[in-house]
């Protein structure tokens, strides 16, 4: 058993749908997930999240349509999950969020 899941997503613009999508998952999860569950369901997140971030009657005027489709595909293309059993078994330039099965916490891990 390992102790941490590590998030790894290399654009800054996306860490808080990320951050927001990891933390629902770890709150709402009703049992233990595999590792492919847990990134599918937090991926999930990151486009729900992502799609609901701008809440003002700007975004729908000028951004009518979000495009779910192109979103979660580059998600699913940039995000690297892993699950190690000590966040120094991490490469030292690892930037991202981690999830402390034990303590049931969520936080930031940059270089």
């Amino acid at each position: 058993m390992t102790n941490f899941v590590a998030f790894r997503f290399c654009d800054n613009d996306f860490h808080s749908p990320l951050r927001d999508a990891i933390t629902y998952v770890v709150e709402n999860r009703t049992e233990e997930l595999t590792l492919e569950n847990f990134r599918e369901f937090v991926l999930r997140g990151m486009v729900a999240f992502d799609s609901v971030r701008r809440i003002d009657d700007w975004s729908i005027k000028h951004c009518p349509q979000y495009d779910y489709a192109r979103y979660r595909k580059y998600f699913e293309d940039t995000l690297i999950v892993t699950e190690v059993m000590l966040v120094n078994d991490l490469e030292s330039y690892f930037e991202g969020y981690i999830f402390d099965k034990n303590l049931m916490t969520v936080f930031y891990q940059g270089y």
